[in-house]
């Protein structure tokens, strides 16, 4: 099931980022009070963040977070840490999909089933943080 959270964001990330597989420009995210938040929110343990930076006109295609390979994750969850146009994450066999706003979580299981996607940015960047957790 998909769960859309919300927390208040005082947040001014200064990350040496580089451009990664996915095209994303990002870094690994090492914020404790962001991600103890999520920990208490949702009563579970993060167990990798990555924090991301999509420029306009990027997207990242439709993708599922399962891995048969590594570590098993229960979940995955983006932070939006800045509202932007475009860059709306969705989930084309859930039918729902969710614009950037600054604060929002947006928490699914990591499962071929909750396959997910975004839209081209528009205007202006879209900046997120990514966490995979282990269930509490």
């Amino acid at each position: 099931m998909i769960k859309k959270y919300h927390i208040d964001i005082d947040f001014e990330p200064d990350y040496e980022l580089t451009h990664n597989e996915w095209g994303q420009w990002s870094t690994v995210f090492d914020d404790d009070k962001i991600k103890n938040k999520i920990e208490k929110l949702l009563s579970v343990k993060i167990v990798g963040s990555t924090y991301a930076v999509y420029l306009p006109g990027m997207k990242l295609d439709l993708h599922s977070d399962y891995s048969e390979k590594g570590n098993h994750i229960d979940g995955s969850c983006v932070v939006f840490l800045n509202t932007c146009s475009g860059g709306e994450l969705i989930f084309p066999n859930k039918n729902v999909e969710f614009k950037p706003i600054k604060g929002d979580v947006i928490a699914f299981p990591a499962t071929p089933e909750y396959s997910h996607k975004t839209n081209d940015v528009k205007g202006m960047k879209r900046v997120i943080v990514c966490t995979w957790v282990y269930d509490d």
